[in-house]
């Protein structure tokens, strides 16, 4: 997969319905020339962690990485756009996934409905979770692609709906939206 097919990854499994609005990547050019790319990290899997890397070889060969605020801040001579993002997927995104506790709210389809349950994951991977809890099984948290499926089960039978994972399953997330907002759904196992 390309390091732009993983950014876009990176940034679809973070939108939620909120963090989109406030967050996100921004790629612009500047006038050295080059390319200046900010990437928030507030409420992802890579919040306060800390990065840093420089390489200045001469006025058309440069590349600035740190990150401040919880911001990924890059700027670079005009070929290193490539690798400004694959700097941020591979040797700091990568690394740190492995050191984060940070849990993201995913859906898993209960077992013989068309209603989807909350999980906690962690992300160890691009598009990879590992659920980490299984929250009990409240109305108001379950999701459902239209409305209308709600009026087709039994509330009981929907909070009492098995799922078929577990603690400690690795999974595999998309992102899809709901009647309401977007959200990370299961859709295998790995």
């Amino acid at each position: 997969m390309s390091v732009i097919a993983l950014l876009q990854d990176w940034y679809k499994f973070n939108c939620n319905g909120d963090w989109e609005h406030q967050y996100g990547v921004k790629i612009n050019t500047v006038a050295n020339p080059g390319w200046s790319v900010l990437i928030d990290l507030a409420d992802t899997a890579l919040e306060d962690f800390t990065y840093f890397f420089e390489s200045v070889k001469s006025d058309d060969d440069w590349v600035h990485i740190k990150t401040e605020n919880n911001v990924f801040i890059a700027g670079g001579d005009p070929t290193k756009l490539e690798i400004i993002a694959a700097s941020f997927l591979y040797d700091f995104l990568r690394p740190k996934l492995k050191e984060s506790t940070f849990t993201y709210e995913m859906y898993a389809p209960i077992v013989s409905l068309n209603i989807w349950r909350p999980v906690n994951a962690r992300m160890i991977d691009v598009g990879e979770f590992q659920i980490v809890e299984i929250p009990k099984s409240e109305w108001r948290t379950l999701k459902a692609f239209h409305l209308d499926d709600f009026q087709k089960v039994d509330k009981e039978m929907c909070l009492k709906g098995e799922i078929e994972y577990q603690v400690g399953d690795v999974v595999r997330g998309e992102l899809v939206t709901f009647y309401d907002y977007p959200s990370l759904v299961i859709v295998d196992k790995r």
